[in-house]
């Protein structure tokens, strides 16, 4: 069975880093994003990827806009938004910070 492609998008590298390695341990692909342009391109550039990790709060496409692009363009995907801050992630689920990446995989996976 091959991995599962997922776009991660966080602007903080640690947390990219750490968000990639946990993943792959359960099974994704991660296609790693600082913020939600690079994303973009990713998204672009894959069609077959149908799920995306992201914080919400990022200097460069990120925070409601960036959920406003998500629920425009990418309505075929599952969508998990991470932050470490109380916000309405629209019709996406919201994990808080530090996120929880066996659950994560899980709400992926289902």
């Amino acid at each position: 069975m091959s991995a599962i492609p997922v776009v991660v998008v966080e602007d903080d590298p640690d947390q990219l880093y750490m968000a990639q390695k946990r993943l792959r341990s359960l099974g994704f692909e991660p296609l790693p994003a600082a913020n939600g342009v690079e994303a973009l391109k990713v998204l672009s550039t894959r069609a077959d990827v149908r799920h995306v990790v992201t914080d919400y709060s990022m200097p460069v496409l990120g925070g409601e806009a960036w959920i406003r692009v998500l629920e425009r363009f990418c309505t075929d995907c599952t969508i998990v938004v991470v932050s470490g801050e109380d916000i309405d992630p629209g019709p996406f689920v919201s994990i808080p910070k530090p996120p929880d990446f066996a659950n994560i995989a899980t709400y992926l996976r289902s």
